[in-house]
């Protein structure tokens, strides 16, 4: 499994209470995130799986995020915001999504589906 890390790199704005904007020096591109999204991506620190995240969100805002999460993942692949990351592969599933890496290969980023008890 690979597990996505944002760089180090990456610069952050916040000009009003729910917008956040995401600056890839590297690339120039930037991204403007709602607080939602910009939790989920402070979560995307090279420590936490898909689940892990989705399970997070759940707790904080009562609701399941993986589709959330899987959008936010490929805005942010899209960009060049990961570290490592070389490749990036939908899959048919809309809860899976691969990476490629440079040191581990081919590898997924998974998503659960939490138990209807855990809503």
């Amino acid at each position: 499994m690979i597990i996505p890390k944002v760089k180090e790199s990456i610069v952050t704005a916040q000009p009003d209470a729910t917008t956040f904007i995401l600056n890839n020096p590297e690339t120039g591109v930037y991204l403007e995130l709602d607080e939602r999204q910009y939790f989920i991506f402070q979560q995307i620190d090279g420590s936490k799986d898909a689940a892990a995240i989705a399970l997070i969100f759940l707790k904080k805002f009562g609701q399941i995020g993986h589709t959330l999460i899987a959008d936010l993942v490929r805005k942010l692949h899209r960009g060049q915001f990961f570290a490592g990351i070389t490749h990036f592969i939908e899959s048919e599933s809309p809860q899976q999504i691969y990476f490629k890496t440079i040191k581990k290969g081919f590898g997924k980023f998974i998503f659960f589906m939490p138990a209807p008890f855990l809503i």
